[in-house]
């Protein structure tokens, strides 16, 4: 968990909006959103648990 940085979180919400022929996923907005969601959700957990 201290290696990821606000930067690297923004990249990845990013790639998944980043159309494939540019390296990215291409999801839709709604995709994307759920999926980043989730991602946060995750992260907020595990600084709970003091991972």
């Amino acid at each position: 968990m201290k290696d990821i940085t606000v930067q690297h979180v923004q990249d990845f919400r990013a790639y998944l909006l980043t159309p494939k022929e540019k390296n990215g996923r291409g999801y839709s907005q709604a995709t994307a959103s759920f999926i980043f969601g989730m991602f946060r959700k995750t992260l907020d957990q595990a600084v709970e648990l003091d991972c």
